[in-house]
C-alpha cells in the first residue's frame, strides 16, 4: 500500500501520498511557519515520521480515482476542485459535498483537471452527439453508454472507434474525457512497455488510446484485464521480492485499429462504432468545434448529473427485463440501457442498437477466420446437417473436408493446422 496524509488546509482537507512533491511542499511550508530552515535532511525527517505513524498507526482505506460507488448505493466524483468539493449522487438528487463528509477515499494525480459542471438539458446533449459525427441510429447508445461511464465499479463495454481519417475519432475521445474524466491530456499514445501501461491505467478512470494500428497480445491481455478488473502484477523494484497489484475498472476508447485484426478477448469486451467522414459542406475549423465543445461540456455534465438519481431508481427494473437475453459485457448493456431510459428515451431503443452491432461485429469475426468460414460452407453443403441440424465426424476428417473446402475456394491452407490434435 501507500501511506497517505490527510490534513487540514485553510478551511477543507486534502489527501496526498506522504512521498509526492504536493505533501513535501506543505512539510517545507510547515517547517518555515515554525521558524525552521528546511534543509534536505529536516525535510526528509518529518516525511519519514509520517511514513511510520501512517503505517504503524494510520487507518486504512481504499482509495480510487474520481469515482466511487458507496455501500448506501450513492456515487461520489472527486471534480479535481481546489476546494475539493465532491460531487455525491443518489436516488435523491446530487449535491455538492464537503470532502471530509466521505472521508479521504480519492487520490489526485497531477494530470487531471476540474470538471466543471451548470445546469444543462437533453438539448444539449443533443447539439453535443451532433460535434462527434454519429451515424443517427448511434445517438442514443452513445447517450447511454456516456452516462453509464458515470457509474463505477462494474465492467464497461471497450468503445472501439473506426473510420477514414477526418471522421472525428480523436475529437469523439477528447469529448468523451471532458465530461466524464477531463485531464491536461485526453488521449494517450498505447505503450509498448508493460510497466507504462499499467501506471497509465493506474492514473486515469476513462483511457482513450489514439492512432492505433496494432495491439499486442500482452497489450491486449493488460487492456482486457483493465477493463474486468482482474488485475496486474508486476514487482516494486528488479532488486526485491515485494509485488505489487494493480486491480482496476477502466473505461477504454480505442480507435484507429481496424476491427477484425482484434483479438478475440478484446473484441469480447468491445462495441464498435464506424464514424463516418464529414463531408466537406459540414466540415468545421478546429478552432470552431473546441470553442463550441468547451461551452457544451459543462452543460452536458450538469446534465448527466441530473438524469443519474432517475438511473439509479430504475436499475433494478429494467435488469429484470433484459435479464436472459445479455451479451458478454451485461452490466455495461444494463446501465447503458437505464441511462438511456432516463434521459427519455425508448424503452429498449439503446439495447436494440447494441445487440445490433454486436451481431455485426460477430458476422466480421467469422468472416475474417479462415477456419470459421471454411466450416460454414461445408455444413451449408452438407445433407446430413441439413437434416438433422447436426452432425458428428471425427476431427481428423473434418480437418480433412476443410482443407478440401479451402482447395476449392482456392485458399492457402498453410492457414490451417497441420494435425487435427
Amino acid at each position: 500500500g501507500t501511506e497517505f496524509a490527510y490534513f487540514e488546509v485553510g478551511d477543507h482537507f486534502e489527501n496526498w501520498p506522504i512521498n509526492s512533491s504536493q505533501f513535501k511542499s506543505f512539510v517545507i511550508k510547515w517547517l518555515m511557519e515554525n521558524g525552521e530552515v528546511p534543509t534536505d535532511n529536516k525535510v526528509d525527517t518529518v516525511l519519514a515520521i509520517c511514513r511510520a505513524r501512517a503505517y504503524i498507526d494510520g487507518l486504512k482505506y481504499e482509495v480510487y480515482n474520481r469515482y466511487v460507488r458507496l455501500d448506501e448505493g450513492s456515487i461520489v466524483i472527486d471534480l479535481s476542485r481546489p476546494d475539493w468539493k465532491v460531487m455525491k449522487i443518489n436516488e435523491e438528487g446530487y449535491q455538492l459535498i464537503d470532502y471530509e463528509q466521505v472521508g479521504p477515499i480519492f487520490r489526485r494525480y497531477n494530470h487531471l483537471k476540474e470538471i466543471r459542471y451548470e445546469e444543462g438539458h437533453k438539448e444539449d446533449l443533443n447539439q453535443f452527439l451532433e460535434l462527434l459525427n454519429l451515424k443517427p441510429e448511434d445517438k442514443v447508445l452513445v447517450a447511454g453508454l456516456l452516462a453509464s461511464m458515470m457509474v463505477p465499479a462494474f465492467p464497461h463495454s471497450i468503445i472501439i472507434l473506426t473510420g477514414p481519417q477526418g471522421s472525428g475519432k480523436t475529437t469523439f475521445s477528447k469529448a468523451i474525457r471532458r465530461v466524464v474524466d477531463n485531464s491536461q491530456v485526453l488521449t494517450l499514445s498505447l505503450p509498448h512497455d508493460l510497466d507504462r501501461l499499467s501506471q497509465q491505467l493506474q492514473h486515469n478512470y476513462v483511457v482513450a488510446y489514439d492512432n492505433l494500428d496494432e495491439i499486442y497480445p500482452e497489450q491486449a491481455d493488460a487492456l482486457a484485464r483493465a477493463v474486468t478488473g482482474e488485475g496486474i502484477i508486476k514487482r516494486r523494484l528488479y532488486s526485491d521480492e515485494d509485488d505489487l497489484i494493480f486491480r482496476y475498472l477502466r473505461i477504454l476508447i480505442l480507435n484507429g485499429i481496424n476491427a477484425p485484426t482484434l483479438r478475440p478477448d478484446l473484441l469480447d469486451r468491445s462495441i464498435i462504432l464506424e464514424l463516418e467522414r464529414v463531408p466537406s459542406e459540414k466540415r468545421q475549423e478546429f478552432s470552431a468545434i473546441e470553442s463550441r465543445l468547451e461551452e457544451l461540456t459543462p452543460k452536458v455534465t450538469g446534465y448527466l448529473y441530473s438524469i443519474l438519481p432517475k438511473a439509479l431508481s430504475l436499475y433494478e427494473q429494467v435488469s429484470k427485463e433484459l435479464r436472459g437475453n445479455l451479451p458478454r459485457m451485461a452490466d455495461s448493456v444494463i446501465w447503458s440501457e437505464t441511462c438511456a431510459r432516463a434521459m427519455g428515451f425508448e424503452p429498449f431503443s439503446l439495447y436494440t442498437r447494441y445487440m445490433e452491432i454486436i451481431r455485426q461485429q460477430n458476422q466480421i469475426v467469422l468472416e475474417g477466420n479462415l477456419i470459421a468460414e471454411l466450416l460454414i460452407k461445408w455444413l451449408d453443403g452438407n445433407e446430413d446437417y441439413k437434416l438433422k441440424g447436426q452432425v458428428e465426424v471425427s476431427p481428423s476428417f473434418l480437418l480433412e473436408e476443410l482443407k478440401r473446402q479451402a482447395e476449392l475456394q482456392d485458399l492457402n491452407t498453410k492457414k490451417l493446422p497441420e494435425t487435427s490434435a
